[in-house]
């Protein structure tokens, strides 16, 4: 499994489904501690998932270029409000995957696969969607925000 696939189609509508349950990302804090080139590992991971959309990639590489920078807070506080807005809950996935428009953007084989593994996932402790940038950006969410 790739991810989400489409990103911008599946944030926007999984951005909806977040708010029509009640959820935000980040619900509640990590317990560990990541050092800045873990983070920046992270970073890197989340511009790299194919289920990413433009505004996280491009909030994660301008942070990326202002590590190290006078800049760098502001453009964490950027990068952290793009991913609060861009990562989807695993409740928020596990509802889209189920919901017609996730049947039809992934198809309807694919769309239950998705859904028993985010299912799984939840049930293994995941609180982030299964593609790899909800859960890069997820641990980056945990950390940071």
């Amino acid at each position: 499994m790739q991810g989400c696939g489409n990103g911008s189609k599946i944030i926007t509508a999984a951005k909806g489904i977040n708010a029509a349950v009640g959820l935000n990302s980040n619900a509640r804090k990590a317990e560990w501690i990541m050092t800045k080139a873990e983070i920046i590992e992270k970073v890197k991971e989340v511009i790299a998932a194919p289920s990413c959309c433009p505004e996280a990639k491009a909030a994660c590489r301008a942070y990326l270029d202002a590590v190290g920078t006078e800049g760098e807070k502001a453009a964490e506080k950027a990068m952290i409000a793009e991913l609060k807005e861009d990562v989807t809950s695993i409740e928020g996935f596990i509802a889209f995957s189920a919901s017609d428009t996730g049947k039809k953007i992934f198809g309807e084989a694919q769309a239950k696969a998705m859904n028993e593994a985010a299912v799984k996932a939840q049930a293994a402790g995941a609180k982030y969607c299964i593609c790899a940038a909800c859960t890069a950006g997820g641990a980056i969410l945990d950390e940071l925000a």
